[in-house]
């Protein structure tokens, strides 16, 4: 026995330790439909970007194919895309909400509508 301990660990120490794997797991959880929000913009920018070689069953397919592959919820493939007149270009819009409920913290909803303009200048 060195120091007068027997090698237990503190109770503080594993206080500690539930506290910031408590911590982690909310971040995680709560920050998951802002990354799958980001991921999903992201394609549809791309998919605006090209937009003067697409067509816009093409987008619409690509992008109900990204949204499924995200996990998204069915809403979130009700995308609506606008060809503009001349000079050209597009806009693709969606609106959609996730929900996150989490033991002794409730539920959490976000509300996301990403608009996007491109194309053809």
């Amino acid at each position: 026995m060195v120091g007068g301990r027997r090698g237990t660990s503190s109770a503080g120490c594993l206080v500690s330790l539930l506290l910031i794997g408590a911590a982690v797991y909310v971040g995680i959880a709560l920050g998951r439909p802002w990354f799958r929000y980001e991921q999903f913009r992201d394609e549809m920018t791309s998919s605006a970007r090209f937009s003067g070689t697409l067509t816009d069953a093409a987008i619409l397919t690509h992008l109900r194919a990204v949204a499924d592959t995200l996990g998204l919820p069915p809403e979130a493939k009700r995308i609506t895309v606008t060809r503009l007149e001349p000079p050209g270009g597009v806009v693709i819009s969606v609106k959609y909400t996730e929900r996150v409920t989490l033991p002794l913290y409730g539920e959490k909803v976000y509300k996301f509508a990403p608009k996007i303009a491109g194309g053809e200048p």
